[in-house]
């Protein structure tokens, strides 16, 4: 049988060069054979030489001392960490783990690679939750390879922080490591052999039709159609911040996809009383915003919310409220769904919606319409 030549390529991984040999399955222990990275061509000429020693059987016949030594407190090493597996296998896989590009590759770094790739993707929310946890991921991992983030090392992070916070994060950095196992910088995502976290679902918070109906008439006229929207088309704050009036067509809201916190496009049915406070309004031009400048409408809505007695943080009130009022009068999760931009197989409605108003209240709330102009 022809022997391995193990011959050492270069490779590009991504922005990054790298030298290379293929190892066949004999040797790697798998169906498909390998390939081993390293950052110097000088250490993949060791390396090759050591496989090309190993497969000639030349090996002193007594290891030296150091050699022993070596072994002997590696050996307390690992017994003092519990692995009881031989010292080849964890060679093995010390190699596995220090020739991948990510031994090479600071968090930091890939980190804003990731970044550069995927930022003109993501919408307003998508780059403010990244922002936050590759902050925090930084703060404990920053000055480490990539390579160095393993399961072990996520849970003793992750552990700091509540339930809540541990699922958010691990939400929003795990496509990260997921692209970080196409690109071929890692053999598997650390987060894929995490604890699935459990998080005490709370019952949503949505307003009372009194509440609603004491907001929009306190607050600004600058701001009333964007309230309006939101109470009765369930339109997310950050969606209707973009909306323009050339938006609000014959009967319907149009929210495009780069508006979307989705990135899919849908259509809302404007109901009667959203038309009549619209009306009452007044249309803008086309190309015009339809709410004010983000922190004043901002202001506007934490004004109109105390004024209102409204103690609840809960954040997307509004879309709640719309989906819950919406669901007790018309009975249809299926319309539902396509108004709210929910997928198809979704449980949200089912799960949050579904008891959280009453038909008596539903009725109320969707005859919530503007005063007629005193004479």
């Amino acid at each position: 049988m022809k022997r391995p030549e193990y011959r050492i390529r270069k490779a590009q991984v991504g922005k990054w060069e790298y030298w290379c040999i293929w190892i066949p399955a004999k040797v790697a222990g798998n169906r498909k054979g390998s390939r081993r990275y390293f950052r110097t061509k000088a250490e993949a000429v060791a390396a090759r030489a050591a496989y090309l020693n190993a497969a000639a059987g030349d090996t002193d016949e007594a290891p030296p001392d150091e050699l022993v030594a070596d072994a002997t407190e590696a050996r307390r090493v690992l017994d003092k960490a519990g692995i009881k597996l031989p010292l080849a296998e964890v060679a093995r896989r010390a190699v596995t783990h220090l020739t991948l590009p990510a031994a090479g590759l600071p968090v930091r770094r890939f980190l804003e690679q990731y970044r550069e790739t995927k930022w003109e993707h993501w919408g307003e929310l998508s780059r403010r939750n990244w922002a936050l946890d590759s902050k925090r991921m930084l703060a404990e991992f920053d000055g480490c390879q990539l390579a160095d983030v393993t399961p072990a090392r996520l849970e003793t992070w992750l552990a700091g922080w509540t339930p809540g916070s541990r699922k958010s994060i691990i939400s929003n950095l795990r496509p990260a490591f997921n692209y970080a196992v196409r690109r071929g910088y890692l053999e598997s995502s650390p987060f894929e052999r995490l604890e699935a976290v459990k998080v005490a679902k709370r019952p949503i918070a949505i307003y009372t039709p009194g509440q609603a109906r004491a907001m929009l008439a306190a607050i600004r006229p600058e701001s009333r159609a964007g309230l309006a929207i939101m109470l009765f088309a369930g339109v997310r704050p950050h969606e209707v911040l973009k909306l323009r009036w050339a938006d609000v067509r014959e009967g319907y809201i149009h929210v495009k996809d780069e508006v979307a916190k989705t990135r899919q496009a849908r259509n809302i049915a404007i109901h009667p009383c959203l038309a009549a406070w619209l009306d009452a309004v007044g249309r803008g031009a086309d190309a015009d915003r339809i709410c004010p400048a983000k922190r004043a409408f901002e202001g506007d809505i934490r004004a109109v919310k105390a004024a209102a007695g409204v103690t609840s943080r809960q954040p997307d009130m509004a879309r709640h409220s719309f989906a819950s009022y919406w669901l007790a009068a018309y009975h249809d999760e299926a319309k539902l769904k396509g108004l709210m931009g929910h997928s198809v197989g979704s449980d949200t409605l089912f799960v949050h919606y579904r008891a959280a108003a009453t038909e008596e209240t539903a009725a109320e709330y969707w005859a919530i319409y503007p005063s007629p102009p005193e004479k």
